[in-house]
Parts: structure tokens; C-alpha cells; sequence
């Protein structure tokens, strides 16, 4: 049997990658977004948002980065930011990804955003309550 753990990873991934969550980022002005990587695809096909990167052999650089944007610090992240200009950052709570970056960087800059703490860089977005996301406007 399935422990409560599992089953929450399960809905996140589910409701991340459905029609439904899509359609909530879709209502955001057209822009660049770093999220994770196996988000991508999603997000490019269910929207008129660009992504970073997504689970493609031919974008390395753009997966390690960011992997390293998720795990890093805060300044790490924001040079990541810095580098790729993304509009927005988008993460997925207790997803599949979202609980590889919690347990590989227990301090990483997702664990930070988790417990509130967003940089000056950053503006939450608010989405629907039934959202299964989180989403920042990169405002530096």
C-alpha cells in the first residue's frame, strides 16, 4: 500500500503535467520560465511560454543549469537568473522533481522558496487556490 508520502507525490505530478494547471500559467503574459526540467515539455506544448530547458540530449548546459538553479543558493540562483532572463519561475510542490531537490539540497534555494523566503529578485504570482503550482515574476 501506497504510504501518504507517495500518494502526494503522485497528485502533484498528475496535476502538474494536466491540461487543467496549464491552462492557469497560460493566463500569464507570454514569457521565458525556469522550471523543472521534466516540466518543459509540458509547459512549451500547453502554453505560449518558452522554457529553460526540458529532458533533451541536446541542451546539457541548459539541464545542469538548471539543476544548479533549484539546488544552489539564492546568489547562485539569481546569477542563473541573471544569465537566462527568464519572466518567471515556476515550481511544483511535492512533486517528483520538487522532492529530488528537497532531499539532493535540504538547503538549496527551492527549500528556501518552499519556507517562504523569496528574494528581492522575486514576486509571488498568485494563481487559482486549486493550482498545483508556485510562479514568481523575475523582477530583477
Amino acid at each position: 500500500m501506497p504510504s501518504e508520502d507517495d500518494l502526494e507525490t503522485s497528485r502533484a505530478d498528475q496535476g502538474c503535467l494536466s491540461m487543467w494547471a496549464m491552462h492557469d500559467l497560460d493566463q500569464q503574459p507570454k514569457g521565458l520560465v525556469m522550471t523543472f526540467v521534466d516540466l518543459g515539455p509540458r509547459v512549451i506544448t500547453l502554453t505560449r511560454h518558452d522554457v529553460i530547458a526540458g529532458p533533451y540530449h541536446r541542451n546539457q548546459a541548459q539541464i545542469v543549469d538548471v539543476m544548479n538553479f533549484w539546488r544552489g543558493s539564492e546568489e547562485q540562483a539569481h546569477a542563473l537568473a541573471t544569465k537566462y532572463h527568464p519572466a518567471y519561475v515556476l515550481s511544483c510542490p511535492h512533486s517528483s522533481g520538487a522532492n529530488y531537490f528537497s532531499a539532493e539540497a535540504p538547503d538549496g534555494f527551492y527549500e528556501d522558496l518552499q519556507r517562504g523566503l523569496v528574494p528581492k529578485w522575486m514576486a509571488p504570482i498568485e494563481l487559482p487556490p486549486s493550482s498545483p503550482f508556485k510562479m514568481w515574476k523575475v523582477t530583477s
